[in-house]
Protein backbone atom coordinates (compact mmCIF):
# COMPACT_ATOMS: atom_id res chain seq x y z
CA UNK A 1 0.00 0.00 0.00
CA UNK A 2 1.65 3.78 -0.96
CA UNK A 3 2.16 5.73 1.83
CA UNK A 4 -0.17 8.48 1.47
CA UNK A 5 -3.29 5.52 1.67
CA UNK A 6 -1.74 4.03 4.37
CA UNK A 7 -1.33 7.19 6.61
CA UNK A 8 -5.31 7.60 4.86
CA UNK A 9 -6.33 4.38 6.79
CA UNK A 10 -4.47 4.62 10.29
CA UNK A 11 -5.84 8.40 10.25
CA UNK A 12 -9.74 6.83 9.61
CA UNK A 13 -9.20 4.18 12.03
CA UNK A 14 -8.01 6.61 14.41
CA UNK A 15 -11.19 8.80 14.19
CA UNK A 16 -13.58 6.06 14.06
CA UNK A 17 -11.99 4.77 17.93
CA UNK A 18 -12.42 8.09 18.63
CA UNK A 19 -16.32 8.22 17.56
CA UNK A 20 -16.93 4.65 19.46
CA UNK A 21 -15.22 5.89 22.67
CA UNK A 22 -17.70 8.96 22.47
CA UNK A 23 -20.18 6.70 22.01
CA UNK A 24 -19.29 4.61 24.61
CA UNK A 25 -19.23 7.76 27.36
CA UNK A 26 -22.34 8.60 26.39
CA UNK A 27 -24.25 5.90 26.70
CA UNK A 28 -22.87 5.33 30.38
CA UNK A 29 -24.62 6.65 32.88
CA UNK A 30 -22.83 9.46 34.80
CA UNK A 31 -23.00 8.26 38.03
CA UNK A 32 -21.93 5.08 39.53
CA UNK A 33 -22.82 2.10 41.69
CA UNK A 34 -23.81 3.00 44.85
CA UNK A 35 -23.30 1.40 48.58
CA UNK A 36 -24.33 -2.08 49.69
CA UNK A 37 -25.09 -0.73 53.45
CA UNK A 38 -24.31 1.69 55.93
CA UNK A 39 -20.59 1.06 57.18
CA UNK A 40 -21.07 -2.96 58.58
CA UNK A 41 -24.71 -2.57 58.22
CA UNK A 42 -25.31 -4.04 54.79
CA UNK A 43 -27.45 -5.63 52.98
CA UNK A 44 -28.02 -9.67 53.30
CA UNK A 45 -26.67 -9.45 57.33
CA UNK A 46 -29.43 -11.78 59.44
CA UNK A 47 -31.10 -10.19 62.29
CA UNK A 48 -28.88 -11.11 64.98
CA UNK A 49 -25.75 -10.18 62.89
CA UNK A 50 -27.68 -6.94 63.20
CA UNK A 51 -28.76 -6.95 66.49
CA UNK A 52 -24.35 -7.77 67.47
CA UNK A 53 -23.35 -4.91 65.33
CA UNK A 54 -19.82 -3.81 67.55
CA UNK A 55 -19.41 -0.47 69.38
CA UNK A 56 -17.88 2.00 67.02
CA UNK A 57 -19.12 1.81 64.06
CA UNK A 58 -22.96 2.37 62.75
CA UNK A 59 -25.14 0.20 64.87
CA UNK A 60 -28.25 -0.45 66.28
CA UNK A 61 -29.25 1.56 69.36
CA UNK A 62 -32.57 0.15 70.61
CA UNK A 63 -34.37 -2.81 70.44
CA UNK A 64 -36.07 -3.93 67.11
CA UNK A 65 -39.70 -3.60 68.11
CA UNK A 66 -42.75 -3.76 65.63
CA UNK A 67 -43.13 -1.43 62.44
CA UNK A 68 -45.32 0.96 63.12
CA UNK A 69 -46.22 3.64 60.59
CA UNK A 70 -46.23 7.29 61.21
CA UNK A 71 -49.96 8.79 61.95
CA UNK A 72 -51.22 4.66 62.22
CA UNK A 73 -51.86 4.38 59.31
CA UNK A 74 -51.94 0.43 58.44
CA UNK A 75 -48.75 -1.34 57.66
CA UNK A 76 -48.19 -2.68 54.37
CA UNK A 77 -46.03 -5.59 54.52
CA UNK A 78 -45.14 -7.82 51.68
CA UNK A 79 -44.98 -11.86 52.79
CA UNK A 80 -42.05 -13.08 53.94
CA UNK A 81 -41.14 -9.66 55.09
CA UNK A 82 -40.39 -8.41 58.76
CA UNK A 83 -40.06 -4.43 59.59
CA UNK A 84 -39.00 -3.45 62.32
CA UNK A 85 -38.31 -0.05 64.22
CA UNK A 86 -35.06 0.89 65.74
CA UNK A 87 -32.45 3.77 66.39
CA UNK A 88 -28.96 3.70 64.80
CA UNK A 89 -25.80 5.30 66.17
CA UNK A 90 -24.14 7.01 62.99
CA UNK A 91 -21.19 9.00 62.00
CA UNK A 92 -23.31 12.03 61.01
CA UNK A 93 -25.55 12.57 64.05
CA UNK A 94 -24.51 12.79 67.78
CA UNK A 95 -27.85 11.42 68.45
CA UNK A 96 -29.29 8.01 67.36
CA UNK A 97 -31.46 8.54 64.28
CA UNK A 98 -34.68 7.01 63.55
CA UNK A 99 -34.35 3.67 61.49
CA UNK A 100 -36.65 1.16 59.71
CA UNK A 101 -34.94 -2.03 58.86
CA UNK A 102 -36.74 -4.83 56.30
CA UNK A 103 -35.96 -8.21 56.23
CA UNK A 104 -36.99 -10.54 54.01
CA UNK A 105 -36.97 -14.85 54.42
CA UNK A 106 -34.39 -13.52 57.78
CA UNK A 107 -31.87 -11.37 55.16
CA UNK A 108 -31.52 -7.80 55.53
CA UNK A 109 -33.46 -6.10 52.17
CA UNK A 110 -33.71 -2.38 53.15
CA UNK A 111 -32.86 0.21 55.44
CA UNK A 112 -34.42 3.93 56.08
CA UNK A 113 -33.06 6.66 58.36
CA UNK A 114 -35.00 9.22 58.82
CA UNK A 115 -34.57 12.46 60.62
CA UNK A 116 -36.39 16.48 60.71
CA UNK A 117 -34.69 19.84 60.68
CA UNK A 118 -32.68 20.17 63.76
CA UNK A 119 -30.57 17.01 61.97
CA UNK A 120 -27.70 16.58 60.08
CA UNK A 121 -27.20 18.32 56.85
CA UNK A 122 -28.27 16.55 53.66
CA UNK A 123 -25.46 17.43 51.45
CA UNK A 124 -22.28 16.30 53.49
CA UNK A 125 -23.55 13.10 53.54
CA UNK A 126 -24.32 12.63 49.89
CA UNK A 127 -20.78 14.28 49.39
CA UNK A 128 -19.46 11.38 51.46
CA UNK A 129 -21.57 8.68 49.43
CA UNK A 130 -20.07 10.17 45.79
CA UNK A 131 -16.54 10.20 47.01
CA UNK A 132 -16.39 6.30 47.42
CA UNK A 133 -19.22 5.65 44.86
CA UNK A 134 -19.09 8.50 42.18
CA UNK A 135 -21.19 11.74 41.50
CA UNK A 136 -25.18 10.96 42.01
CA UNK A 137 -28.30 10.91 39.46
CA UNK A 138 -29.91 14.03 41.15
CA UNK A 139 -33.74 14.87 40.89
CA UNK A 140 -34.73 18.77 41.87
CA UNK A 141 -38.78 18.58 42.16
CA UNK A 142 -38.56 21.75 44.19
CA UNK A 143 -40.63 24.58 43.45
CA UNK A 144 -40.21 28.12 44.26
CA UNK A 145 -42.67 30.98 45.58
CA UNK A 146 -41.69 34.42 45.93
CA UNK A 147 -43.74 35.16 49.53
CA UNK A 148 -44.27 38.99 51.02
CA UNK A 149 -41.89 39.12 53.92
CA UNK A 150 -42.52 40.82 57.55
CA UNK A 151 -40.55 43.57 56.63
CA UNK A 152 -42.68 44.25 53.73
CA UNK A 153 -40.12 43.00 50.98
CA UNK A 154 -40.33 39.40 49.31
CA UNK A 155 -38.37 36.58 50.29
CA UNK A 156 -38.24 33.02 48.13
CA UNK A 157 -39.18 29.81 49.46
CA UNK A 158 -38.70 26.55 48.03
CA UNK A 159 -41.56 23.24 48.78
CA UNK A 160 -40.95 19.48 47.44
CA UNK A 161 -38.28 17.05 47.06
CA UNK A 162 -34.85 17.10 45.92
CA UNK A 163 -33.21 13.77 45.83
CA UNK A 164 -29.77 12.19 45.25
CA UNK A 165 -29.74 8.46 44.04
CA UNK A 166 -27.13 5.75 43.26
CA UNK A 167 -28.05 1.85 41.87
CA UNK A 168 -25.80 -1.37 41.01
CA UNK A 169 -27.02 -4.41 40.24
CA UNK A 170 -26.34 -7.64 42.39
CA UNK A 171 -27.37 -11.07 41.46
CA UNK A 172 -30.39 -10.11 39.30
CA UNK A 173 -31.58 -7.54 41.70
CA UNK A 174 -31.12 -3.80 41.87
CA UNK A 175 -29.63 -2.11 45.26
CA UNK A 176 -31.09 1.74 44.77
CA UNK A 177 -29.80 4.17 47.45
CA UNK A 178 -31.67 7.04 47.70
CA UNK A 179 -30.35 10.10 49.92
CA UNK A 180 -33.86 12.48 49.80
CA UNK A 181 -35.14 16.07 51.31
CA UNK A 182 -38.72 16.58 51.48
CA UNK A 183 -39.30 20.47 51.89
CA UNK A 184 -42.65 21.59 52.94
CA UNK A 185 -43.15 25.56 53.19
CA UNK A 186 -45.45 28.07 51.18
CA UNK A 187 -47.24 31.12 50.77
CA UNK A 188 -50.29 30.56 52.20
CA UNK A 189 -48.65 28.24 55.23
CA UNK A 190 -46.32 31.46 56.38
CA UNK A 191 -49.92 33.34 55.98
CA UNK A 192 -50.70 30.97 58.87
CA UNK A 193 -47.37 31.84 60.90
CA UNK A 194 -46.70 27.19 59.98
CA UNK A 195 -43.02 26.90 60.67
CA UNK A 196 -40.91 25.42 57.16
CA UNK A 197 -40.90 21.93 57.76
CA UNK A 198 -38.08 19.39 56.57
CA UNK A 199 -38.20 15.58 56.69
CA UNK A 200 -34.42 14.01 55.42
CA UNK A 201 -34.09 10.36 54.66
CA UNK A 202 -31.62 7.87 53.45
CA UNK A 203 -32.72 4.46 51.86
CA UNK A 204 -30.80 1.85 50.69
CA UNK A 205 -32.97 -1.28 49.30
CA UNK A 206 -32.93 -4.64 47.03
CA UNK A 207 -35.34 -3.64 44.48
CA UNK A 208 -36.64 -6.62 42.19
CA UNK A 209 -35.45 -6.07 38.40
CA UNK A 210 -38.42 -6.65 36.08
CA UNK A 211 -37.78 -7.90 32.99
CA UNK A 212 -37.92 -6.03 29.70
CA UNK A 213 -40.55 -7.45 27.12
CA UNK A 214 -39.49 -6.13 24.17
Amino acid sequence: MPSSALKRSRHLVSLRTVLMCSLLALSVPCFADGPLGIGPLKLGMSKEEVEVLPDGGVRIAAPLTTYRPPGNAPAIIKMGEEKFDTLLHTPWSSTPLKAVLTFRLGKLQGVFVSWHDDGPALEPIANQVAEKYGPAKIADRTTTERCPSAGGGVVEVKNGTYEYSWSQDVDNREVRTNISSYVIDGCLGRSYNQRRTTLNGLSINYVQKTSNPF
